[in-house]
């Protein structure tokens, strides 16, 4: 579980965003965990 967050700015939040649906749409990935703290806006 983390417990240090990372800001992140739009253009890496939708990246890492777009990242963690390829994982998660992959049979073989049981769970994502990330430390991201998206951008707002």
């Amino acid at each position: 579980v983390p417990t240090t967050t990372k800001a992140l700015d739009a253009a890496q939040t939708e990246e890492l965003e777009s990242l963690i649906e390829k994982l998660e749409g992959d049979d073989d990935v049981q769970a994502v965990f990330h430390t991201m703290e998206p951008s707002v806006g």
